[in-house]
């Protein structure tokens, strides 16, 4: 959590970020994390969100990202996962959201 933004991680939920990975969290950007939600970030993964964009991550769900593989979100963009959704996100791969763009993944299903 090296952090060089603005707000950051209000949160309000429960189990929040069990960490056993590598570097986590470098943070240059907006309003990051605002949680509000069940069981969230569970690493056990590589390089994890290194931010450098807008609003990312404002999350009203259930279980989310369960991580345990490679390089996950490297961002580099505007509003990135407003998550209003079940069980999303369990992710046992390797490179993934290396993101370079606009809005991107406005979730709203039950379980992805």
């Amino acid at each position: 959590m090296n952090v060089n933004a603005g707000t950051l991680m209000h949160v309000n939920a429960g189990t929040l970020m069990n960490v056993n990975a590598g570097t986590l969290m470098n943070v240059n950007a907006g309003t990051l994390m605002n949680v509000n939600a069940g069981t969230l970030m569970n690493v056990n993964a590589g390089t994890l969100m290194n931010v450098n964009a807008g609003t990312l991550m404002n999350v009203n769900a259930g279980t989310l990202m369960n991580v345990n593989a490679g390089t996950l979100m490297n961002v580099n963009a505007g509003t990135l996962m407003n998550v209003n959704a079940g069980t999303l996100m369990n992710v046992n791969a390797g490179t993934l959201m290396n993101v370079n763009a606009g809005t991107l993944k406005h979730i709203q299903y039950l379980e992805l």
